[in-house]
């Protein structure tokens, strides 16, 4: 929701790869710090597993979720970039974000 509200008011934040890789690292930040707070709750309340626990608290939520879910978050962009893009090319929405800058 965050993402969608900043493209929506800074329609050209994907027109250039320097802005489009700063907007999914932020974006990918806040998804990755969203699910280690929840699966803290979930670490600490003893709703994980027993291989989870043997690992660690570092291993098992910062490093796998909270990386992980960062560079999770960033491929799954790249991944919509890479399929959205040729289809603005043919179906226009009214609140697509700009993939190139307007003439």
């Amino acid at each position: 929701m965050i993402g969608s509200l900043w493209l929506t008011k800074h329609r050209y934040t994907l027109t250039s790869v320097k802005s489009m890789v700063v907007y999914t690292a932020l974006i990918s930040l806040i998804h990755a710090a969203a699910e280690v707070v929840v699966v803290t709750f979930f670490y600490f309340g003893g709703g994980l597993t027993e291989a989870n626990y043997a690992a660690g608290f570092f291993e098992s939520v910062i490093l796998l979720v909270g990386l992980g879910g960062f560079v999770h978050s960033m491929v799954d962009f790249a991944i919509a970039i890479a399929v959205w893009k040729p289809i603005t090319k043919i179906l226009r929405t009214p609140y697509s974000a700009l993939m190139v800058k307007e003439h």
